[in-house]
């Protein structure tokens, strides 16, 4: 894939652990086979955790992954889409003594794109 890859990232501390948004503009439609295996495989390796489960899910008829990904002492559950020339991945988690599963989820359910898409 030739031109350059802009990502942007948003991330939100709580009490319980930590919310994120990570979107990458691709300069042409990813493959979104390879693309979303390998946004997990990243995630995994940066949070030095283990993949425990995983599913495919969809946005509006959108490829996506879901998993969940766990330490000794953390857990992450992830979405991520292909849609268009972007990839989006949705991440919640935190200690295990302190994530709040209730947050998790409502965070996860609330991605919806500004344009209704």
């Amino acid at each position: 894939m030739r031109g350059k890859i802009t990502e942007h990232s948003y991330g939100l501390a709580t009490k319980s652990g930590l919310l994120e948004v990570v979107f990458a503009n691709y300069p042409s439609v990813p493959n979104a086979k390879t693309e979303l295996p390998a946004n997990r495989d990243q995630f995994v390796k940066d949070t030095r955790t283990k993949i425990v489960s995983e599913w495919s899910i969809n946005y509006r008829g959108n490829p996506g992954m879901e998993f969940r990904c766990e330490n000794p002492d953390s857990i992450f559950v992830v979405r991520v889409y292909a849609i268009g020339q972007t990839i989006y991945e949705i991440a919640a988690g935190g200690y295990r003594k302190q994530i709040d599963f209730d947050e998790v989820n409502r965070f996860l359910n609330s991605f919806q794109l500004a344009d209704g898409s």
